[in-house]
């Protein structure tokens, strides 16, 4: 308490996602749960909600889900999801994952 503020430490504050992003975040989230419930892993273990907000903006620079087995679980199907490559659609209560111009899904 003694010391002046002036020799306080100087915390970054994250910069904040991009406009827009907030929707995303919530198709990635659902994808993130089904992914994982298909795999048997928790989601805590495979991807953060910051991890999930910079797949959403598009910046996906050392984002740990998208490295190792994290990738394979989530990540290439986030990445895909996140460029218009997959989409998600409900059939029989079920979500289901559509990769448009292919013939064929995964659920």
């Amino acid at each position: 308490l003694a010391v002046p503020e002036s020799d306080w430490p100087r915390v970054k504050k994250p910069k904040p996602p991009p406009r827009g992003v907030g929707p995303v975040v919530e198709l990635l989230k659902v994808l993130l749960k089904m992914k994982c419930e298909e795999n048997d892993v928790a989601q805590r273990l495979v991807a953060s909600a910051a991890d999930l907000e910079h797949i959403a903006g598009g910046d996906t620079d050392g984002v740990p889900a998208l490295r190792g087995w994290r990738r394979g679980v989530f990540g290439e199907d986030a990445l895909a999801l996140r460029s218009g490559k997959l989409a998600l659609s409900v059939e029989r209560g079920r979500i289901r994952l559509d990769r448009p111009g292919r013939s064929g899904a995964s659920d």
